[in-house]
């Protein structure tokens, strides 16, 4: 501050320009012509002018051209006012330094009465780095939004393209990204965009300017990171900044160790992936390949499902064929040679009663053999015959626990009635659930001594529960298989098993409950 501002100094008050001189705020004062009568120090520095360089000058030096308007209007506004406003009046504008840079500042203008007419002194503030600290505030918000974002649609995408779609969709709407697209390898060496949002999404196909970024993720598996696109070649940078990006990012998705995709980010504003802004994207793009990773363990999940389904069906087409064969072969030969013998040893019994009593009880004998020996094989046949492909499982229960406890005094009760989904199980899911109730019916019969069984049949959307319940002696604690030469509660955990469900033995000392449940292919 020196020149014409000196002699204003005397007759204004030293005091008022000590404290100009004193404040750490830049302060310019300009008079009714526009011309800089005084300048601080601190002013110098903000603009980089020596304070003798401006005085004299028009303001209009130290203001952008494209702005000059809005400095001179508020100016006038304070210079014609008829009541001078209060110091401290704000408005936010941009300042020129002498290098031609611009800055964003805060100004304050307040009249000053001088014995040379009325001067406007402005208190100028340079916010451009609080402006940059705001900026990089929010975007640092933002990316972290945008990340909590995408893990949520890591989690619950149940596929990779519905997966893709969300990625990109999150990335444009939360991240504040202009182009976001997911690609892969298509034929000949080919990019194939997957998904895709953003006001670049509708001219990927034309831009041409995703190949090196997106082809470089691919093909080394490295993450991409360009804020200089000339580095491409200046044909590419043009095609790029005509499209308004500033910078881009590309980042290789992974699924089992290999590169299979490539998340392609632009921005418009240059430098925009700062380094912690990279470090949260190689998070994301670490959890978008575990998703991948988990939907090709499912997809051979479902692979081995499909098989062992194939193969379930194919062994109980082989046991059932195998079971009607020997039925077959039962029923015409030994069944009915064994009811020969019976009727014929019936004879012989009444001839023997009046011919050679003393024989008959060692006949009786061998007709009771006999006889038992023909009940065998009726529950053979019962074992052996086939479930058919319209029946429903609770009249096959039904007809069941009826022959199992026929010569019993076992009262036996079916829980529910037929339900038309039964027949949507399929028939190899029927015959197992048939064989192992049949087991678990026979194990009362025989060992549980139970007064009464209950059945029970439960559908739901994935398969099929079967319950069998007596009110008998039990089993002992932890006995979940069948002793020495018993194959009863081993052979129904087999069949659970094979068919890709899970049988369940509980006692709590009296009475016990088979329970298996069964899945609906």
């Amino acid at each position: 501050m020196r020149g014409t501002a000196m002699s204003e100094q005397a007759q204004t008050g030293q005091s008022v320009f000590d404290l100009f001189d004193a404040v750490a705020t830049a302060v310019v004062a300009v008079d009714e012509h526009a011309t800089i009568r005084y300048v601080n120090v601190r002013a110098g520095e903000v603009f980089g002018y020596a304070t003798e360089e401006l005085l004299g000058r028009s303001i209009e030096l130290l203001v952008p051209q494209t702005t000059a308007g809005d400095h001179v209007a508020q100016r006038d506004a304070y210079l014609l006012s008829p009541t001078p406003r209060p110091f401290g009046a704000r408005r936010d504008l941009k300042g020129r330094r002498k290098d031609g840079t611009e800055f964003e500042a805060d100004i304050s203008v307040t009249p000053l009465g001088t014995p040379s007419g009325l001067w406007v002194v402005a208190s100028i503030l340079d916010i451009s780095l609080q402006r940059e600290a705001e900026a990089r505030v929010q975007q640092q918000s933002r990316s972290y939004l945008a990340l909590a974002r995408l893990n949520e649609a890591v989690a619950r995408a149940e596929d990779e393209t519905v997966l893709f779609r969300r990625v990109c969709n999150v990335a444009v709407i939360d991240g504040g990204f202009i182009g976001a697209w997911v690609a892969m390898r298509g034929p000949g060496g080919s990019l194939q965009v997957r998904a895709s949002a953003g006001p670049l999404a509708a001219r990927v196909a034309v831009a041409g300017m995703v190949d090196p970024e997106a082809m470089s993720a691919l093909t080394t598996g490295i993450p991409s990171f360009t804020d200089d696109f000339s580095a491409h070649g200046q044909q590419h940078a043009d095609r790029v900044a005509s499209h308004g990006v500033g910078s881009a990012a590309a980042l290789p998705l992974r699924s089992h160790n290999r590169t299979v995709a490539s998340l392609s980010l632009y921005s418009d504003r240059p430098g925009a992936f700062d380094d912690n802004l990279r470090t949260l994207l190689l998070g994301a793009a670490e959890n978008i390949s575990l998703a991948l990773d988990r939907f090709e363990a499912n997809a051979d999940l479902d692979r081995a499902l499909v098989q062992r389904l194939d193969l379930v069906r194919r062994l109980v087409d082989a046991q059932e064929r195998e079971r009607a064969r020997i039925a077959a072969d039962v029923h015409d030969e030994p069944v009915q040679s064994l009811a020969a013998v019976d009727l014929r040893l019936a004879l012989l019994e009444r001839k023997l009663a009046q011919a050679a009593p003393d024989l008959v009880p060692e006949v009786v004998h061998i007709h009771e053999t006999i006889t038992s020996v023909n009940e065998g094989l009726r529950n053979l046949l019962f074992e052996l015959e086939p479930v058919g492909p319209s029946a429903y499982l609770t009249d096959l229960l039904e007809d069941a626990a009826g022959h199992v406890f026929e010569l019993t005094t076992v009262a036996w009760s079916m829980e529910n009635e037929p339900d038309p989904r039964e027949l949507e199980l399929s028939i190899a899911i029927r015959t197992q659930a048939v064989r192992i109730a049949k087991e678990a019916l026979v194990n009362v019969a025989k060992h549980a001594r139970a007064r009464s069984v209950r059945i029970l049949v439960k559908l739901d959307d994935e398969g099929v529960t079967l319950q069998v319940s007596d009110d008998g002696i039990g089993i002992p604690p932890g006995v979940r298989s069948s002793p020495p030469g018993h194959r009863g509660i081993s052979g129904m955990l087999d069949r659970a098993e094979v068919a890709g469900g899970a049988l369940s033995v509980d006692s709590e000392g009296t009475g016990t409950t088979v329970s298996v449940w069964l899945p609906r292919v």
